[in-house]
């Protein structure tokens, strides 16, 4: 996905590229990658719906707490019994913080200078 982000194929990333990359940091329980892609997916150069935003808005809110996010539209039943015993292991061992690299992903905020 770097090279989306490189080249700024805005229209990719949006469309399918941050949704597979969601859903597959979602099955593999891979926290980090989920946090970075989920701030990224919720930023205003991804013109996702508000619908979206706010549901993976509520899924990092459920990290924060401690408890494992909803499964990703278009999981399968298998993927999604695997993966929530995933997140329930890796929650009840994960240490805090959660250091997620921002300097490959789409910035989720702009802070204009002044």
């Amino acid at each position: 996905m770097w090279d989306y982000r490189s080249e700024e194929w805005r229209g990719l990333l949006q469309s399918s590229a941050s949704v597979l990359g969601l859903q597959c940091a979602f099955n593999t329980a891979a926290i980090t990658e989920y946090f970075g892609l989920a701030l990224e997916y919720m930023g205003k150069k991804l013109s996702t719906t508000d619908e979206e935003k706010k549901r993976v808005h509520c899924n990092l809110s459920r990290l924060l707490n401690g408890v494992a996010p909803e499964p990703e539209p278009g999981t399968s039943t298998e993927a999604r019994t695997a993966a929530t015993e995933a997140w329930s292991t890796l929650l009840s061992t994960q240490v805090s913080p959660i250091t997620v690299d921002r300097t490959a992903l789409v910035p989720c905020l702009e802070v204009p200078a002044s």
